[in-house]
């Protein structure tokens, strides 16, 4: 396999991961009419689309700092574990594992995002 046909696939790997996580969102929420995660898959798949800049640097930005604010609700609730058991290390290493390929990825966009400057048109 040719490695050059899966860099666009690459690049926009962080929005698909999160339009994908909007997606899973809404099936398990069971609602039909979902308006908050209708709007959040639209978002990620215009992002994907057409790869705003400002709009990408606000996506990544935002998901950061509410992925940073989960990895600290989720070290209070395994803090109030009275023993390191089981149930403690799942949801330790599954907040971890989800949490932190969260903020990887929106910190991945940041870097695309921010390393070109923005041109606003007047």
């Amino acid at each position: 396999m040719n490695p050059m046909k899966f860099r666009p696939i690459l690049k926009v790997l962080p929005e698909i991961l999160f339009a994908l996580s909007s997606l899973v969102f809404w099936i398990a929420e069971g609602e039909v009419w979902n308006p908050w995660a209708i709007g959040i898959f639209l978002i990620f798949i215009q992002q994907i689309v057409w790869q705003n800049a400002l709009l990408g640097r606000y996506l990544a930005g935002s998901i950061s700092l509410i992925s940073l604010f989960l990895l600290l609700a989720l070290g209070s609730e395994f803090i109030e574990f009275e023993q390191v058991n089981t149930p403690a290390l799942e949801l330790l290493l599954g907040g971890l594992l989800i949490i932190g390929s969260s903020f990887i990825a929106s910190i991945y966009m940041l870097r695309k995002y921010g390393l070109e400057p923005i041109q606003i048109k007047a």
